[in-house]
């Protein structure tokens, strides 16, 4: 199930500064609240969605055409749970224009009609490492008299994109396989601020 989530409002004014990247999580963590409260708040809900190319994951969307709107696209890594709560792990990109501007763990807790959200860190290292593997690739693969690369090595998600997702009691951790780029999410914190967004 694709859901078809346009966020004009919530977009107006982006670009690729931090600042940016962190409104844009929000405008995530905004559409996923949405799309649960349509569905009685039931977390099952989020086991099936699905993005364009079939894999399990959420978008929300800046526009019709991606060349010109910037989007929130999420891969759903694991369904677990950590702790003493069941947990969404998603790894959200910020992709703007067709390019991926910022790439976060984000986790999820919908459970008992409340949702408890974590944020991971920016992780600008980890971020070029990502974004380098494929830029390499494209360079190994590209007619040399192409100057830019296609949107296929500048999105998120990108066709090969595979994460290993691990966890413990107070962390999870999502470590991309073709690039080595590992980012995370502290869980286990207090969660007096159920219904509240995480800080970024």
């Amino acid at each position: 199930m694709l859901p078809l989530l346009l966020g004009f409002g919530l977009l107006s004014g982006c670009s690729s500064s931090s600042t940016s990247a962190a409104t844009n999580v929000q405008a995530f963590q905004h559409g996923v609240e949405q799309y649960l409260a349509q569905r009685n708040n039931d977390p099952q809900a989020m086991d099936d969605v699905t993005l364009e190319d079939g894999r399990r994951g959420f978008a929300v969307l800046g526009g019709l055409d991606p060349r010109h709107s910037t989007d929130q696209r999420a891969l759903l890594l694991a369904h677990k749970v950590i702790g003493d709560r069941p947990w969404f792990v998603y790894i959200v990109g910020t992709v703007k224009n067709d390019v991926v501007q910022d790439l976060r763990l984000v986790a999820l807790s919908a459970a008992g009609g409340q949702t408890v959200w974590r944020i991971g860190p920016k992780n600008t290292a980890a971020f070029k490492q990502y974004r380098d593997a494929a830029l390499k690739d494209w360079h190994a693969h590209s007619d040399p008299g192409k100057s830019k690369p296609p949107p296929q090595y500048t999105t998120f998600p990108r066709a090969s994109d595979t994460f290993e997702v691990s966890t413990d009691a107070t962390t999870a951790r999502a470590r991309h396989t073709e690039s080595g780029a590992e980012f995370s999410v502290a869980i286990t914190q207090a969660t007096a601020g159920a219904g509240k967004k995480g800080k970024k």
